[in-house]
């Protein structure tokens, strides 16, 4: 079974009431990356660091296009993201 490794940015907007406004613009940002399949249980461990790559490599990509960052999601104002909070 393939996993499709996914980053999503600024979901957090959603939550508020007039994101949903029609004359209200959100903006948040989606990236796909190529499938990763793992044959067997045997192999979890290198999936695992091929699945980090993927989304550390996804993010930097998304984040580059789109201008969002992890300090774009308001539901978590209290944090502020580094470089070091995604890893290779």
């Amino acid at each position: 079974m393939p996993i499709f490794p996914c980053v999503v940015l600024a979901t957090g907007a959603f939550a508020r009431p007039t994101a949903w406004l029609p004359i209200k613009r959100t903006r948040y940002a989606v990236a796909f990356g190529q499938p990763i399949t793992v044959p067997d249980e045997a192999a979890e461990a290198p999936a695992v660091d091929l699945l980090k790559t993927a989304y550390a490599n996804l993010y930097a990509e998304l984040s580059a296009a789109s201008g969002l960052t992890l300090n774009d999601s308001p539901w978590r104002p209290e944090r502020t993201a580094t470089a070091t909070d995604v890893k290779k």
